[in-house]
């Protein structure tokens, strides 16, 4: 990951992990044909990155699906907020899909970054005049400029 001024995620289409990068629990095979399957049906587009590694992006029709999954996410906060049940998988990873969804449109002229640290993971909320944006693991710590 490149050094980073603020913490943000990227927007629109932002690359997807490699199947073997950091998608623990998921057979790299599985992953490899769903991500076939999603740019057989317009949903993702496969690239060569910067580095010659091979990245997903949402295709533009892919990039609708954001309101749709954001408002499931708002749907589902009532049954997010007891927590997860024993049997439940959770990986912190998931809420820089969620943070954004339950932020809901926030905005603010000057950014606020907010760091939030479940499990080891750290993620960085930064909420600005484009909306909400989430990084996980970023290089620096919000407010503090220390390096992980």
């Amino acid at each position: 990951m490149e050094p980073a001024r603020r913490p943000r995620a990227r927007r629109g289409a932002a690359p997807l992990p490699r199947p073997r990068g950091s998608l623990d629990g998921i057979a790299s095979n599985l992953l490899t044909d769903r991500l076939r399957r999603l740019e057989s049906g317009g949903v993702v587009e496969r690239r060569i990155g910067a580095s010659g590694a091979v990245v997903y992006a949402l295709t533009p029709w892919g990039a609708e699906l954001r309101e749709p999954i954001e408002a499931l996410v708002r749907w589902s906060g009532p049954l997010m907020a007891t927590g997860p049940r024993a049997d439940d998988a959770f990986d912190p990873r998931w809420l820089a899909i969620a943070l954004p969804a339950l932020l809901g449109g926030a905005r603010s002229r000057h950014p606020i970054d907010i760091g939030v640290e479940v499990r080891d993971v750290l993620l960085a909320a930064t909420v600005d005049r484009d909306g909400a944006q989430v990084a996980v693991d970023p290089e620096l710590r919000p407010a503090s400029g220390r390096r992980r």
